[in-house]
C-alpha cells in the first residue's frame, strides 16, 4: 500500500488524492484568470463516472467558460 500513495502523490498534484482512491475525476476548464485557464475538478463515487460525464457535457453545455453564459 505505500507505494500505491507514493505513485499517487508523484502525479499532478491535484489528481492525486483520486488516483489513490480509485476515484473517477475529471478537470474542465471553467474560466480565465490572466490568460491562463482555470480548472473545475469533479470527482465521483465508485462506478460514478457516467454522473461526471453528465455533470460536465451540462456545463459545457450551458457556460461559457471563455467569457460569459451561452
Amino acid at each position: 500500500m505505500p507505494e500505491v500513495v507514493t505513485r499517487a502523490v508523484e502525479m499532478i498534484a491535484s489528481t492525486s488524492e483520486c488516483n489513490g482512491t480509485g476515484h473517477p475525476a475529471m478537470w474542465i476548464p471553467c474560466g480565465v484568470v490572466g490568460g491562463l485557464p482555470v480548472g473545475l475538478m469533479l470527482t465521483g463515487g465508485d462506478y460514478c463516472e457516467s454522473t461526471i460525464y453528465a455533470a460536465a457535457a451540462a456545463f459545457e453545455a450551458t457556460v461559457d467558460w471563455t467569457g460569459g453564459a451561452k
